[in-house]
């Protein structure tokens, strides 16, 4: 949460953050009835959705005192399903503004809210199974440092998450926003590779939008045809396209003007 090279504020006009942060009971409740847990707080979370420009929210939210408490991860990620919904549904491109989730833990999975189970690994593993078989897929960031039965747990956790990726065990803040880069990929630009191979000299019969917008052939502030196979959004339109995380771009030639891969 450095407001200056911490990994939120360094990416959010690249992805839209969120945030949950989960702790639990420091001790299990007494089965004669003291201490019992509502499980209606239990796991407790702090939540703020994801959006784009979201470092002030976090920020406003992120406790001025870590939450210590027990670690019922399995329950956080459950509630964590909950929120985001199934990715699943059927999109244009289904590599656009994927949903990724990053388990960040330093403590051994333990479940004090309802009974008194120490390692309630296969639960988390099940919970992260969920994530996978929705599409979303789940990274794992380990503050493990010398406890190696979290490392096992979490080389576990990272392996049901779907991204053929171990745990990561960050050394800086700058290493950590590098990683997060190579997740996301680059960032929009203004060259689109079509489906197909436009014929020479029909460049200009095709007809290509932005957000339900044509743009002109051959125009500074429209598009052109870079190669036979890519192309190049210019000027405004290159500016409008990149600045909007949900742009839509369309483009179509009639048969007579392109061969299709």
């Amino acid at each position: 949460m450095d407001p200056a090279a911490g990994v939120v504020k360094a990416l959010e006009k690249d992805l839209q953050w969120g945030m949950v942060m989960y702790d639990g009971p420091m001790t299990p409740p007494d089965p004669f009835g003291g201490g019992m847990v509502d499980p209606s707080t239990c796991p407790r979370l702090v939540v703020v959705d994801p959006k784009n420009d979201n470092f002030a929210d976090i920020s406003a939210a992120y406790p001025a005192v870590p939450l210590g408490g027990s670690t019922p991860t399995d329950k956080a990620i459950e509630g964590v399903v909950a929120r985001i919904g199934d990715a699943n549904a059927p999109v244009l491109d289904g590599t656009v503004q994927p949903t990724i989730v990053v388990l960040a833990t330093d403590g051994q999975p333990n479940n004090f809210c309802s009974g008194f189970e120490l390692d309630v690994t296969p639960a988390v593993v099940t919970a992260v199974n969920k994530l996978t078989a929705m599409n979303i897929k789940t990274y794992v960031i380990s503050l493990a440092g010398t406890d190696q039965a979290l490392s096992q747990n979490l080389a576990m956790v990272a392996a049901a998450g779907g991204t053929g990726k171990p745990a990561f065990a960050p050394t800086s803040k700058a290493e950590l926003v590098q990683t997060f880069r190579d997740i996301i990929g680059p960032g929009a630009n203004c060259d689109v590779v079509l489906a197909g191979e436009v014929k020479k000299g029909n460049e200009c019969m095709g007809t290509i939008m932005v957000n339900g917008t044509p743009l002109v052939c051959n125009d500074p502030n429209g598009w052109v045809l870079r190669d036979s196979k890519t192309i190049t959004i210019q000027g405004t339109a290159c500016t409008e396209y990149k600045a909007k995380r949900d742009a839509l771009l369309q483009a179509s030639f009639p048969c007579e003007a392109i061969v299709l891969n």
